[in-house]
């Protein structure tokens, strides 16, 4: 089965579609975006413009109780938070307290991404938010025989510190937790724009595996994102 080339595609657009310039537009993007990006096309009502960058993005879910925090009218939005990453299930909520104070003195919003939490944790959250006016987001991630190294890719994407220590919860999560600047966040994704170098050595280590495993290759992908975000003033171009 023949793999096809982009001078394939050319050729076919070129044959079906009389808009050249669009057609020229189109694959000016393509070249500048590479073959790894992922590109959204927006409207401008101010100018033409192409915005790359190096992009992580995780798949995972909100708990539900903290969606209308952030997406009962958004589909996304980007915050600076204080970030907890926990490998395993929380059931205790006095050991969340350093956190909240971590936040509420820096003026950020505490994102906790874990295994799991009781109602009771849930609860006592949703509480400290009313009484300290600060907010909070929480997203789940099970664990996962396919996927096993995620929260590790978590902590290499964003550059913080994973707990896997549950004796001292509170003591790790005092001395871990990180500022990380523009978290991109929707209900079923955390995307980290931060380009480190923790991330490079970590796709090499991978790149240099002898087990090419689909798992393997997904964790690249994660890590290694590039995103492109193309601004248009041409409301017929975005619709082609």
């Amino acid at each position: 089965k023949k793999v096809p080339r982009l001078k394939d595609l050319k050729n076919y657009f070129a044959n079906t579609i009389n808009n050249k310039d669009f057609i020229n537009t189109f694959f000016n993007i393509l070249e500048f975006s590479g073959p790894d990006s992922i590109i959204d096309i927006h409207k401008s009502n101010l100018k033409n413009q192409i915005i790359k960058r190096k992009e992580s993005k995780f798949d995972i879910n909100i708990n539900q109780n903290f969606f209308s925090i952030f997406f009962s009218n958004n589909k996304f939005v980007k915050r600076s938070c204080g970030l907890v990453l926990i490998d395993g299930f929380i059931e205790k909520d006095q050991n969340l307290i350093p956190a909240l104070e971590f936040c509420k003195e820096n003026n950020k919003t505490l994102m906790i991404v874990c295994r799991g939490m009781t109602t009771q944790v849930v609860n006592f959250l949703k509480s400290c938010m009313l009484k300290n006016k600060m907010t909070c987001v929480v997203y789940e991630k099970r664990f996962d025989d396919s996927d096993p190294f995620f929260f590790e890719d978590l902590s290499t994407a964003s550059g913080t510190e994973l707990i896997k220590d549950y004796t001292s919860l509170a003591f790790d999560i005092k001395n871990k937790i990180k500022i990380v600047d523009n978290i991109k966040l929707t209900d079923s994704s955390i995307c980290f724009y931060e380009n480190n170098n923790d991330i490079d050595l970590k796709i090499n280590e991978l790149k240099n595996l002898e087990i090419k495993e689909d798992f393997i290759r997904k964790r690249i992908k994660r890590l290694k994102g590039e995103k492109v975000d193309v601004y248009s003033t041409d409301s017929d171009f975005i619709e082609f």
